[in-house]
């Protein structure tokens, strides 16, 4: 699969909106799902990993009004990062998110926002705000066709910014 986004997602974004690349790990207890984040590093094989806290929409000069999450398939992270296979939580898939705009009474923005079918997902974020957001995942149950979901597992809240100074 290739990591590149789709022209139809990528259209409908003002601007040239970064994309991150969301990697569940293995999570610690089982209860929150543990997610590393990247973003392409020019032309370089390795991605960079990014903090949660470090999403921003203005990323690499762009002057987009949102954000691009994509969960890229085992393949891909295995040749772009240093993480191995055992370190992958491979039971899970992106789901859902739901984001709030932080710090305002009144979000204008949508808060439910589902991946697509090619596992990308655009969250749409205000100049200068800051939106908290919960990554959903789905995890299917095993040995059963079709597999249904077996459980939703929440993330911890990364937040998304838009030209917000630190």
């Amino acid at each position: 699969m290739t990591t590149a986004a789709p022209v139809s997602i990528a259209a409908s974004v003002p601007g040239s909106a970064p994309i991150f690349f969301v990697v569940p790990v293995i999570p610690d207890d089982g209860s929150v799902e543990n997610v590393f984040y990247y973003a392409q590093a020019g032309s370089e094989q390795y991605w960079e990993k990014i903090s949660p806290k470090d999403l921003d929409a203005r990323r690499g000069g762009g002057d987009a009004n949102g954000v691009m999450l994509f969960q890229p398939d085992i393949e891909a992270i295995l040749q772009h990062t240093h993480l191995t296979g055992d370190r992958l939580d491979r039971s899970v898939t992106l789901y859902a998110g739901v984001a709030r705009t932080l710090s305002v009474s009144a979000d204008p923005l949508p808060s439910a926002c589902l991946f697509d079918a090619n596992r990308f997902m655009v969250i749409p974020v205000v100049p200068h705000t800051t939106r908290g957001v919960i990554l959903v995942f789905s995890k299917q149950s095993t040995g059963k066709s079709p597999t249904p979901v077996f459980e939703l597992i929440a993330t911890t809240d990364p937040e998304i910014k838009n030209g917000v100074g630190k």
